[in-house]
């Protein structure tokens, strides 16, 4: 089911992943994966404020999901706390976790499209695990008419 809730989001079929993605989360509140996956249709939504609670005290983080809570924050008005985030995700970076497609995320939903573009251009750079999905993220929408976007996707041979 969580998969099958992924793939809708990537698909835009929000509300069929927000079912599919909350009755896995209510069946196994324990697993990282599904939350995860729910944080990210839930700031499709504009349900930010929702986001925090199901982070907040269990944000398991793994690649893909670092920038959910940061992003909630963000959009939820607490940019104080989503600058924070953003430092304890460069830490990872230093530790040589790729977080420069999350950090894009970030940047985009505090309004920051040139910072986001060169988190972006870091995420080819730092291998980010999730630049795979940079043609389907909802999330990156926004900068999709953007030069350095398309130079972006003709990097890793997606444009």
């Amino acid at each position: 089911m969580a998969l099958n809730g992924f793939f809708r989001y990537f698909a835009r079929q929000f509300e069929v992943a927000d079912r599919l993605l909350s009755g896995t989360v209510d069946s196994a509140p324990d697993a990282v994966m599904p939350r995860q996956f729910l944080a990210r249709v839930l700031l499709a939504q504009g349900r930010a404020t929702e986001v925090i609670p199901l982070l907040d005290t269990r944000n398991e983080s793994s690649p893909g999901s670092y920038s959910s809570l940061a992003r909630a924050y963000a959009l939820s008005g607490n940019v104080d706390a989503a600058r924070a985030e953003i430092a304890r995700i460069e830490a990872l970076g230093a530790e040589g976790f790729g977080v420069g497609f999350d950090l894009a995320l970030i940047h985009l939903a505090l309004g920051e499209h040139a910072a986001a573009l060169t988190a972006l251009e870091r995420a080819v750079e730092d291998r980010s695990q999730m630049i795979g999905y940079l043609n389907v993220e909802p999330a990156l929408d926004p900068l999709r008419h953007e030069p350095r976007f398309r130079a972006v996707t003709q990097r890793i041979g997606f444009g």
